[in-house]
């Protein structure tokens, strides 16, 4: 099992990836432009991230998005990063916009500990950060957030400031008991991605052709009520049933490419994407099916008339550790605790037709 994917599941893993793009958003037209932007509502409490998303105009996804507030400054987290934001905000929009990771690098801390790990590198106001939630501290930007189904935190630092912010990460987790720092991932974007896929959260980059939010189950991050860019594109869709479900699947591996899903034969639907997942040893993708099939627990062939090769399963896949962990009762430094070996999978995940 690969390193960087047991210690996030463990303790603790580094990400150094820019994953994201951060922007900053001020001026007296700043929360109208954004509002029209965002899918979802744009009033967030300083200190606190909302989910959202943005829409091309015909209402598929363009990008997914947190949206902040620190003080009366707005934030957007925004994935891809290669989105201009510039290009989307309205016309004559009184808005001062900066892109904060075009001079910061991000680095992710996330498993189980890396809540202490955190703590003890910037100070144990950490400790007591609610999920989705953002911070100014001494080593850059905090957000806690994530999608890996742990304790995750990201840091926007100074690019001059890298290497510094790495050895006191290090320096705190050898104070914890890992002599080595934390584990560095060879591969940060494929864990992350990877992780996702386990904990049923959404990714952008699951799926190569932009998605539909109402067929990756994502409504409950759009705010109908109001008028927001690719609204009217997505109010067409919602006239009608949907015809397609993204849902997740176990599957052969290894992947040669998105391909058709049968069921008695039939064409029901495409296996979009796979990735290799060491807690089962075979892969573990999303499939986009009919809705009338997109159940836990059915079984689907990759040819027409080929054996059953992919179930499709319910989410989360992992009971992930981090549930189980009490910042206020639990150390990485404890030797009695029984740190799991290994990912846990959650009792039913296979599901039943």
């Amino acid at each position: 099992m690969r390193a960087d994917y047991l210690a996030l599941r463990t303790e603790a893993v580094l990400l150094e990836t820019q994953y994201a793009a951060l922007w900053r958003l001020s001026g007296p037209g700043a929360w109208p432009a954004v509002d029209a932007l965002l899918s979802c509502d744009a009033a967030v409490r300083s200190g606190r991230l909302r989910h959202g998303l943005v829409l091309d105009e015909g209402g598929r996804i363009a990008a997914d998005a947190y949206l902040g507030r620190l003080g009366d400054d707005l934030l957007i987290w925004c994935e891809p990063p290669e989105l201009d934001l510039t290009s989307l905000l309205p016309a004559g929009a009184d808005v001062q916009l900066e892109c904060v990771t075009s001079t910061r690098r991000i680095l992710g801390v996330h498993g189980p500990f890396a809540w202490e790990v955190v703590a003890r590198a910037i100070g144990p106001q950490v400790i007591g950060m609610p999920f989705q939630t953002v911070m100014e501290t001494e080593l850059g930007l905090l957000v806690r957030a994530g999608r890996t189904g742990e304790y995750g935190f990201d840091l926007a630092v100074d690019s001059a400031k890298v290497e510094a912010t790495v050895a006191r990460l290090d320096e705190a987790a050898a104070r914890l008991g890992l002599p080595d720092g934390v584990t560095r991932s060879t591969d940060a974007l494929s864990l992350l991605d990877l992780a996702a896929l386990e904990s049923g959260f959404f990714s952008i980059r699951h799926d190569p052709s932009p998605a539909c939010p109402l067929e990756a189950q994502l409504r409950w991050r759009l705010l109908l009520s109001k008028p927001f860019r690719g609204r009217d594109g997505l109010l067409r869709r919602t006239e009608e049933p949907q015809p397609r479900r993204l849902m997740r699947c176990v599957s052969p591996m290894p992947w040669s490419g998105a391909s058709a899903l049968y069921l008695d034969g039939a064409a029901v639907g495409q296996l979009v994407r796979v990735l290799p997942c060491p807690a089962l040893s075979q892969g573990l993708g999303l499939a986009l099916v009919a809705t009338e099939v997109a159940l836990p627990g059915l079984w689907l062939s990759l040819e027409r008339e080929g054996s059953a090769s992919v179930r499709l399963i319910a989410a989360p896949l992992l009971d992930n550790w981090s549930l189980s962990i009490d910042p206020q009762r639990h150390t990485l430094q404890d030797p009695a605790a029984e740190r799991p070996s290994q990912p846990r999978l959650r009792p039913g995940w296979e599901g039943r037709v």
